[in-house]
Formats: C-alpha cells, sequence, structure tokens
C-alpha cells in the first residue's frame, strides 16, 4: 500500500513539473541570437529594460529564433506573463507573425495554452490587431488532402468556453470556414469535443448556413458514411451528463424549428 502511494506522488511530481515543459518555448533557444539580452528581460519581467532595449538599442522585438521559428511574444504568451505581453505589444510586438515550425502566430499560441479560459491575453491581442480569423493548414499524409485549423475552431473545442466562442464571434470569426471539406467546420470541431453550448451558440448564429452534412466518417472508404448535426448528436448518449443532453434537445428542437432536421 504505502509503495504504491509513493508511485502515485511520484507521478503527481511528474506530471506538475513537465506539464508545462514546451521544448520550443524555452528561453535558451535565444542565446547565441541578436536578442538575447531582451530574451532575458522578458524572462525576468523586466519591463524597464525591455523597454530600453527595444527603443535605444533598437533590438527587434519580432526577431524568431532559429530553430522554430517562435518569438518573445509567443514564450510570455506560454508563460503566462500578461503585463510583459502588454508591454512587448505596446513595444511593438506582431501578434500575426508566423512561426517557421507549426505556422503558429501569438494568437493561436495564445488561444492553445489558455489557463481555465481566461480571455484577458486575447483580448489582448485582438486590441493589438490579431487577425480573429487567422488559420494555419496541415497536409493528412494518407490522403494528401489539406485540414485548416482557425481561431474558431480551437475556441470551440474547448469545453466550458463558451464565452471565447462569443467573444471571437463578436470581433468578426467567420462562423461558416470551411476547415476540411464542405460542411466541416467549428461546428463539426464542438460536436466532435462534446461541446454541445458551444455548438448550440454557433448553429443559432443568424449569419451560419448550416451545412447538410457536418461529418464524413471514412471518408474515402468503402464504408464512408456522411453524418449531419443530428446524425451525430443522435449517435451520442449523454445520460450522465445533464448539461450536454440540455443542449443536444435544444440544437435538435431548434433544427427542428427552421426544418433543418
Amino acid at each position: 500500500m504505502i509503495q504504491r502511494i509513493y508511485i502515485f506522488i511520484l507521478m503527481l511530481v511528474m506530471f506538475y513539473s513537465c506539464k508545462h515543459y514546451l521544448p520550443g518555448y524555452n528561453y535558451k533557444l535565444f542565446q547565441d541570437t541578436p536578442v538575447y539580452t531582451l530574451s532575458k528581460a522578458v524572462e525576468s519581467d523586466n519591463l524597464s529594460e525591455m523597454t530600453r532595449l527595444v527603443k535605444e538599442e533598437k533590438i527587434d522585438v519580432n526577431y524568431r529564433e532559429p530553430k522554430f521559428g517562435n518569438n518573445l511574444l509567443m514564450l510570455a504568451i506560454v508563460n503566462q506573463k500578461k503585463e510583459t505581453v502588454q508591454a512587448l505589444l505596446d513595444l511593438g510586438a506582431d501578434p500575426n507573425l508566423k512561426n517557421f515550425y507549426s505556422d503558429d502566430t501569438s494568437f493561436t499560441v495564445a488561444l492553445k495554452y489558455m489557463e481555465s479560459c481566461n480571455m484577458d491575453k486575447v483580448k489582448l491581442l485582438i486590441e493589438h490587431g490579431a487577425d480573429v480569423n487567422t488559420r494555419k493548414k496541415y497536409l493528412r499524409e494518407a490522403t494528401n488532402e489539406t485540414y485548416n485549423e482557425t481561431a474558431l475552431s480551437l475556441a470551440s473545442s474547448k469545453k466550458n468556453c463558451v464565452d471565447l466562442v462569443k467573444y471571437l464571434v463578436a470581433k468578426g470569426a467567420c462562423v461558416n470556414d470551411t476547415l476540411y471539406y464542405k460542411g466541416y467546420g467549428a461546428i463539426t470541431t464542438a460536436l466532435i469535443h462534446n461541446n454541445l453550448e458551444a455548438a448550440l451558440y454557433l448553429i443559432k448564429q443568424p449569419s451560419t448556413e448550416i451545412p447538410d452534412i457536418v461529418y464524413i466518417r471514412d471518408k474515402g472508404g468503402k464504408d464512408e458514411q456522411k453524418l449531419s448535426i443530428t446524425d451525430m448528436l443522435e449517435e451520442e448518449s449523454y445520460s450522465s451528463d445533464p448539461e450536454n443532453q440540455k443542449y443536444k434537445e435544444e440544437i435538435l428542437s431548434y433544427l427542428k424549428s427552421i426544418h433543418k432536421r
């Protein structure tokens, strides 16, 4: 019994010590670069030194480290440095600059590494010109097809973050953007992640064009199956999830009222 407790505690220690270790967001990547002194100031939240280095020594606030192509704004975001993020933006950091490795911008990084649906940094980035409809592309090697990821698709995959979805839509995020094939969009992402509150909100937007097909199972295979919103919902049982069951019923009722069920 004692041995089991020891192993459990050890696993917890390993989890909490490693969960924020992200190799692409390490300040050491800026060693031997022209912005090393600025990276040290960002790491230590030395706002006055950051300002001096950028304004007086003309150090490039948008410099991207050579391995992954991340910039200091991205590192400040991942490390949850709100005041430093604000300072970097005020000094001219570009929230739409993409890295080399994954085509991410500071805005998509903020959405991916958001803690507890805290929108502070997302709002800061939008206030400083972040593109709410930015997208990155993935190549699905098995089918040689392109899959897109948008800010809204990232938000709609986050459970209990419907306020984030609403905020992005209010700021101009396009509900009807195609991510993969016709019909596969942010609504699909919300349904796949059982985020039915977000799905309901997106479905009921006046600008939403509700597709007949939102998901194709075994696409291109012999058992290909095309699913509507109703099909996806009726496949799932939410008996142990009363909140999602309520949203499921609301979605189905709404679709019926507009003759889309």
